[in-house]
């Protein structure tokens, strides 16, 4: 699973190091979505957004905000997209399949005005049942990452947390709007 990437407000976005461990070439495509409807436009760029990755060769990339309101108050989520287009070479009657690979990071954009760090607001998650339903709410600023939960000693997997393996900030639980 791809770590976390985080943009501080007023703070140089740290470079994202490309490497290329492979004997042939890439193509390297990356760019920022919101992850909700494809018009929609994230407020930064990658630089450079389309590259070509020599065999054992490194590159760099680098997050650039272009503008736009976000909240003061709360992270903003949205999503890098890195794809590695394999080059190709044709043979002549032999058949061949390129597969391109697409990562897709989160890009947490993290406001001036927001202190400390999720792992020491935690316990300010509020839970409560509904139903057969455990349901928490977030009145935290951050984005919280759930790995498994732990009830009366019973560990639930991933697959049993379905989409709240995360959890939007300062937002009850199924109310959030963006």
């Amino acid at each position: 699973m791809a770590p976390d990437w985080f943009i501080r407000e007023r703070k140089k976005s740290p470079p994202i190091g490309i490497s290329n461990p492979d004997e042939i070439n890439y193509l390297v495509q990356s760019w920022v979505d919101t992850g909700l409807k494809k018009d929609d436009k994230a407020p930064f760029l990658i630089t450079p957004p389309l590259f070509r990755l020599n065999a054992k060769e490194d590159n760099v990339l680098r997050v650039v905000r272009t503008g736009g309101n976000m909240p003061e108050d709360r992270e903003s989520l949205y999503w890098l997209n890195i794809k590695a287009i394999p080059s190709s070479s044709h043979e002549e009657g032999v058949n061949t399949l390129q597969i391109a690979i697409n990562t897709r990071i989160k890009l947490l954009y993290r406001p001036a005005s927001i202190k400390g760090k999720p792992e020491e607001v935690a316990d300010k998650l509020e839970w409560h049942r509904e139903g057969n339903d455990l349901v928490v709410n977030n009145p935290t600023p951050f984005y919280m990452n759930f790995q498994s939960v732990t009830l009366n000693g019973q560990k639930s997997g991933k697959s049993d947390l379905g989409c709240a393996r995360y959890l939007y900030p300062l937002c009850p639980s199924g109310k959030y709007e963006r």
